[in-house]
């Protein structure tokens, strides 16, 4: 596999000490900033993105309040309280699900990709996990990881889905749930520092 990798060349790329100095000699242009986050907001799937990264700031944040007991004086009522709890774990529930189901398949071309490892699967994949699209050692091994750690998120999401669907709140297995929104927590953690700590 490594050999196959270093067979395919790799983007020229400016050196660490280049892409710092430059980025430390320049001052903020609030403007460009500005225009860029309008040309950022104007495309409609960065649209949905912030959308549904709203959507999940609001409802986690009132899960978290309901959780904490911070809305007892508002909402006095334990039935209210759980009913509240239950909606917002519900709403989080779907947003996370919805963000599985729309990369997942993404996930599974990466995999298809890896295991086919031809030149072209190389630089495509790359340019979505190695830094600057630049040979890594091993790096086969190292994406396999990271793209597993992705499946893993997305099923264990999935089971947690069903388990909040499929029980009412009295009845789901604690255990169940806890598993399951550890490792659909746990696996997208991983990978993350596992993308910025291995050679990738």
């Amino acid at each position: 596999m490594d050999l196959a990798s270093q067979s395919v060349p790799s983007p020229s790329s400016r050196s660490l000490r280049e892409r710092f100095s430059g980025m430390f000699t320049k001052k903020l242009d609030w403007d460009s900033i500005k225009k860029m986050a309008i040309e950022w907001i104007r495309n409609p799937m960065n649209m949905a993105l912030f959308a549904w990264i709203l959507c999940v700031a609001i409802s986690g944040a009132i899960l978290f309040l309901v959780m904490t007991g911070m809305l007892n004086a508002a909402i006095p009522k334990k039935e209210t309280r759980n009913a509240w709890f239950e909606v917002n774990n519900q709403i989080l529930n779907a947003l996370f699900t919805l963000m599985c189901l729309y990369q997942h398949p993404k996930r599974f071309y990466h995999l298809v990709l890896l295991c086919r490892w031809s030149p072209t699967d190389i630089i495509k994949l790359r340019k979505e996990y190695c830094k600057n699209g630049t040979y890594k050692p091993h790096e086969w091994t190292h994406m396999m990881v990271v793209v597993i750690l992705g499946h893993v998120n997305c099923f264990a999401q999935y089971a947690l889905c069903g388990l909040n669907i499929g029980y009412k709140r009295s009845q789901r297995p604690a255990i169940g749930v806890g598993i399951c929104i550890s490792f659909a927590i746990g696996a997208p953690a991983i990978a993350g520092l596992y993308t910025i700590l291995s050679p990738l």
